[in-house]
């Protein structure tokens, strides 16, 4: 499998997409959320978590699997937001594990995979491993509200 980060958006045109998002999802919040964002790309991590806290959400950053999976048993986590091809353990394996924990609050996690592949057979095999949702990169701000906002409610 291949990486391919998201595009690189300046920090201009990243305010301008986040001072134009569309008025009509303002009702969706990520006020007291805690959201896990795992990729093992620093400039893709950090994007998401801008983005989130562009919403009121408290993000958690992880920036492997196994980074993740010890923020799930050691945090309360109210959705995974996740890369599907790093090095090492994949996002797939992420959430296998994940849904193999003991307690409901930690297996049961709403999840959202992310990747760049428009290839069927990774939306697929991300839903079939135990995501809720598959998301392309580059991530649209109203598309990663939304999503969230629906596993969680």
């Amino acid at each position: 499998m291949t990486h391919n980060s998201m595009n690189r958006l300046s920090h201009h045109s990243f305010q301008e997409k986040l001072i134009s998002t569309d008025p009509s999802v303002s009702w969706r919040s990520l006020e007291e959320l805690r959201i896990l964002v795992v990729d093992d790309n620093a400039d893709d991590r950090e994007l998401l978590a801008l983005m989130i806290e562009q919403e009121g959400g408290e993000v958690v950053l992880a920036a492997s699997a196994n980074e993740a999976l010890d923020c799930c048993q050691k945090l309360s986590i109210d959705a995974l937001v996740s890369d599907i091809c790093m090095p090492g353990e994949d996002g797939y394996t992420l959430i296998k594990k994940i849904r193999a924990l003991s307690l409901p609050s930690q297996s049961q996690i709403p999840a959202i995979a992310l990747s760049s592949s428009l290839s069927n057979n990774y939306r697929e095999q991300a839903l079939a491993a135990g995501f809720q949702k598959y998301l392309l990169k580059p991530v649209d701000l109203d598309e990663l509200v939304t999503a969230i906002t629906e596993l969680v409610n």
